[in-house]
């Protein structure tokens, strides 16, 4: 008996040694803490840690730090300028070569936020130094933004499907045309033919690049009463000048049944637009027939020259005279703008009396 009252003496006064110091803020969702039975020591080195691949989608990236510990912070694109909040609480360290950032914190339970400025775009963090949370070693963002370039080949199918200038080109020389022109192939042996139109035509001639929206549909030309049969077209038999790639949206080599089309986009290096192009395919019907087309690249409906801004407003200006009967001030000749036409008709009336009638044949006696 006694010895288990000393016992429960003993239990009593040692946990409390035992039971160490909590945290004095508030934990929150999803923390991390140690395990059952241990108590929060004064100074803790969190020992779990991970890495993250983070897609920024513009809302702050929370990134958690480690006292005594470095994480690293992967752009898509080399840092140009980096701005903290509070750079007393964060060691950082800029390494545009690696497209990296180093974060240090310096104290414990600290938080601050981190813009960083690239050539593609702006991130912003969230530095957080917090003993109760996984700490990141290392964390790569991905590139939110759209790689919009000319040689991209989803820019240029994107470009001539639409027919509309991407943002990203506001200020790139670019040549957008319709021509809707089509031709027809007809091969009388195996009687299997197509119908050639050209939809679309972008040029762009700062980087010498044409792409020609295409769509081949199994149609006989209206003089042939066979019906159609179907066959296969291989974009890889697909050729013209300077060609040296072909999209084509869904399967890699489609039967065309009757009516059936296929749309293709053929990306070209060109000094300037045809004013014909010249495409070669092959189609494969109960034989293998190659054939040609020949589309006209003008624009069917041309777009009319636009006004001058100095034009507009030099008719502007004549209408609000004639509209408000507005005086002028006397020109040269001493006339008003108000009423020229009059008040010119009648200086020109009378320099005509001035001058003498000279006849149009003159008699020598």
């Amino acid at each position: 008996m006694m010895r288990t009252v000393c016992l429960l003496l003993l239990l009593f006064f040692a946990v409390p040694c035992f039971a160490g110091v909590k945290p004095s803020f508030a934990p929150i969702e999803g923390e991390f803490y140690p395990v059952e039975g241990q108590g929060y020591p004064e100074k803790m080195t969190n020992p779990y840690t991970h890495t993250r691949n983070v897609t920024f989608t513009g809302d702050p990236i929370e990134i958690y730090t480690q006292i005594n510990m470095v994480t690293q912070i992967q752009l898509p694109a080399p840092p140009v300028m980096v701005n903290v909040g509070e750079p007393e609480g964060f060691v950082v360290e800029v390494v545009p070569e690696f497209r990296s950032i180093f974060v240090k914190p310096t104290t414990e339970i600290k938080m601050t936020n981190m813009i960083v400025t690239t050539e593609n775009g702006i991130y912003t963090f969230i530095l957080k130094e917090n003993p109760f949370k996984p700490w990141d070693i290392r964390v790569a963002v991905t590139n939110p933004y759209r790689n919009v370039r000319v040689e991209d080949p989803y820019t240029l199918v994107w470009t001539a499907y639409y027919g509309k200038r991407p943002a990203e080109f506001q200020f790139l020389p670019l040549d957008i045309r319709s021509p809707n022109s089509s031709d027809y192939i007809y091969d009388p042996v195996s009687q299997a033919g197509c119908k050639v139109d050209l939809r679309r035509v972008v040029f762009f001639p700062r980087q010498k690049q044409a792409v020609y929206w295409l769509r081949v549909t199994n149609t006989l030309p209206p003089g042939v009463i066979v019906s159609p049969k179907s066959l296969v077209v291989d974009e890889r038999s697909v050729w013209t000048q300077g060609l040296y790639g072909v999209a084509v949206p869904g399967r890699d080599i489609p039967m065309l049944a009757k009516g059936d089309g296929i749309d293709m986009f053929l990306m070209t290096k060109t000094e300037a637009i045809p004013p014909v192009l010249v495409v070669k395919m092959s189609l494969q019907s109960a034989r293998l027939v190659q054939s040609e087309a020949r589309l006209s690249t003008a624009a069917a409906n041309p777009v009319p020259g636009k006004v001058s801004e100095d034009e507009k407003l030099q008719k502007m200006y004549q209408d609000l005279l004639k509209k408000e009967k507005i005086e002028t001030v006397p020109g040269p000749e001493g006339q008003k703008e108000t009423g020229s036409k009059v008040q010119g008709q009648e200086t020109k009336d009378a320099v005509k009396e001035s001058v003498p009638e000279v006849p149009d044949e003159i008699v020598i006696p």
